[in-house]
């Protein structure tokens, strides 16, 4: 299909990782990954309109990886995903633990001047390649067949999506405690405690990196403060696993905090409380696709609790 376009982003993709000889023997870690998202060849070049066959292309793959079990991410009607410019939202599951997300690139491989070798590889949340394969058209061969003999291992593998392989692959582990939000109150009840300490609720969940609601118990320990999660629909996070770290000091508003996002990733910032607010802002880093080129970049974001309880 000399009219598709040279796969300018597999070029880029194949610099930026590092590759090794795809074991199809290890199929079975596709299991750790639940979404499969795919965007056409075109995402990231200063052209805007994505051609009719790269969209029924990217169809296809996404039917044959739906059809295997895979959850498809959708596009939006420019035909983009949210990781590459799409407007629609990533799913809530995503948005608490990227790591279920397998990013899917395909293309006319750029080192064949005939543009006749098809590749695809899917990548995951830490740029490691997963999966990989090519395959040089014949004489009289379709792109649709291409693909499908590109995804075979894929389609012929036992895939079914495993929770547990993720979370043990990806979910660091945090400090744990006995606290429950029942021990807390009788240590508050107990004792003269600081300013900061009590039990608080979250109350902006706009945080795309952790949408999650949580109850959280701030305790003094050995010097600093500890945010202990007391309750959560963050299937991740579990009662008496520590949330974050807070600093004590003297004559200031602002105290270096620590913080575990959804998915364990641990930020650095600030946190601030007033009156019953407490305000933790924490620096982000991210990047995007702009041009052909990935682009690192930090944000700053702020997530806030209200004190719900300190006796």
């Amino acid at each position: 299909m000399k009219n598709v376009k040279t796969f300018i982003l597999f070029l880029v993709a194949f610099s930026a990782f590092t590759l090794s000889a795809q074991d199809f023997s290890k199929m079975n870690e596709l299991n750790a990954y639940r979404f499969a998202e795919i965007d056409p060849p075109a995402k990231g070049t200063t052209q805007d309109n994505i051609t009719k066959e790269d969209l029924r292309l990217t169809n296809l793959i996404e039917r044959l990886l739906s059809e295997k079990g895979f959850v498809v991410i959708p596009r939006d009607d420019s035909g983009r995903t949210p990781t590459y410019g799409g407007k629609l939202e990533m799913p809530v599951e995503i948005q608490k633990n990227k790591c279920l997300n397998l990013i899917w690139f395909w293309g006319f491989s750029p080192a064949d001047p005939s543009n006749q070798t098809l590749k695809i590889m899917a990548v995951n949340c830490r740029d490691e390649v997963v999966f990989q394969n090519s395959f040089r058209l014949p004489p009289g061969a379709t792109v649709d067949n291409g693909i499908r003999t590109l995804l075979h291992p894929v389609l012929l593998s036992n895939y079914q999506f495993n929770e547990s392989m993720n979370l043990k692959k990806f979910i660091p582990r945090v400090e744990v405690t006995n606290e429950s939000e029942e021990t807390l109150r009788r240590y508050f009840s107990s004792q003269e405690i600081q300013p900061l300490e009590g039990i608080y609720k979250s109350i902006d969940t706009d945080l795309k990196e952790d949408p999650s609601y949580y109850k959280i118990g701030i305790k003094l320990i050995n010097g600093r403060y500890q945010m202990i999660v007391l309750d959560t629909d963050n299937e991740i996070w579990r009662q008496g696993e520590v949330k974050g770290y807070i600093e004590k000091e003297e004559n200031t508003n602002l105290l270096p905090a620590s913080f575990y996002l959804s998915d364990k990733r641990k930020v650095e910032g600030y946190a601030e409380l007033s009156d019953i607010i407490l305000t933790i802002s924490v620096k982000i880093k991210s990047q995007t696709f702009d041009n052909g080129a990935f682009v690192a970049q930090d944000k700053i974001t702020e997530v806030k609790f209200i004190k719900i309880a300190s006796k």
